[in-house]
């Protein structure tokens, strides 16, 4: 029998390119009698040493096959959850900020996934390094509070800072009149002054609010309901 052609005895037509080395005509029957299982939409799962995972593209599961895409190679390399966490992190920054590169929160903090749940890296990082924040404490920036040409808000990079050496656990009170210097501030944005007959102060957060502004939002809404 040449090469080329279909391995039934007595046949020689040529093989065709999916029918297991049979011609087209043997491989149909040969499905419909059930010698060859029917394959229904391609592989079910990825090819890749045994994986399990559902197939994407290309033979593999999407993990495989986006790192085969990206490197030629769908052997990804296993990290540790701590190396995975470092490699995202550029301690190149100015002033010794360790700075997050990855994903960040809408205030602009660095988050983590671990263990199915979305962390703030700050706080890994004190953490790993450091130990437990005690409970009822949270992390300050000093590297923010030394910074006078930093105003915070959600672009300010000392968020993304995870040097342990720049955190402090204090309470968030503390930290709250840390920021922006608000402890020096003597009246609200309106004009009005933050003392004993005009303020109130949340003991949990340490805000202050100007109750004269207060007042006056009262006032407003009071007539417009009317």
């Amino acid at each position: 029998m040449a090469d080329g052609t279909c391995t039934e005895p007595d046949c020689e037509l040529t093989r065709h390119k999916s029918g297991k080395g049979r011609c087209g005509k043997h491989y149909v029957k040969a499905l419909r009698s059930g010698q060859l299982p029917r394959q229904r939409g391609g592989p079910k799962t990825c090819s890749h040493n045994g994986c399990t995972d559902p197939y994407y593209s290309g033979g593999y599961c999407r993990p495989h096959y986006e790192w085969w895409r990206k490197t030629g190679d769908p052997e990804k390399p296993t990290l540790t959850v701590e190396e995975r966490f470092w490699s995202k992190v550029d301690k190149q920054g100015d002033n010794g900020c360790w700075l997050w590169t990855a994903a960040l929160s809408n205030h602009g903090h660095g988050r983590f996934m671990l263990d199915g749940q979305c962390k703030s890296t700050h706080r890994l990082a004190y953490e790993w390094l450091v130990g437990p924040i005690p409970d009822g404490l949270v992390l300050d920036h000093q590297c923010h509070n030394n910074d006078p040409t930093c105003w915070a808000g959600n672009d300010c990079l000392h968020r993304r800072c995870v040097n342990p050496a720049h955190l402090e656990a204090t309470t968030q009170q503390i930290n709250n009149l840390r920021g922006h210097n608000n402890g020096a501030k003597t009246h609200c944005p309106q004009g009005h002054p933050y003392d004993a007959a005009n303020t109130w102060v949340n003991e949990k957060t340490g805000h202050r609010f100007c109750l004269a502004c207060r007042n006056a939002r009262n006032a407003a809404r009071c007539r417009k309901a009317a």
